[in-house]
């Protein structure tokens, strides 16, 4: 999926996302693969490209929080720590869909 283009080229990922934004549907319950995403590397995407990530997840992350990757929950609270997402409205309304049951 594009979804997992983006994730598996984290280098490009700020360049990848808004070229395939508007193609991005909400996550389904199929796998994708978002471990990487809790990596410690240089090329960490949540650490480098927080708005690009907080806006790619507004866009894949499903109304339906059990739809939800099971990373999701520990993506969001690094992005909480992200002093460029901590206070953005877009990382609130995915928490309050979170919490949602």
């Amino acid at each position: 999926s594009l979804a997992d283009m983006a994730l598996a080229i984290p280098d490009r990922f700020s360049e990848i996302v808004p070229a395939i934004l508007k193609r991005l549907v909400p996550f389904n319950g199929a796998i994708l693969e978002m471990n990487n995403l809790l990596s410690n590397t240089d090329t960490n995407i949540i650490q480098n490209y927080p708005e690009v990530l907080l806006t790619f997840l507004q866009a894949i992350l499903h109304e339906d929080r059990y739809c939800w990757p099971i990373e999701s929950t520990a993506i969001l609270d690094r992005l909480a720590e992200q002093s460029e997402t901590k206070d953005d409205p877009r990382l609130a309304k995915l928490r309050r869909r979170e919490q949602q049951r």
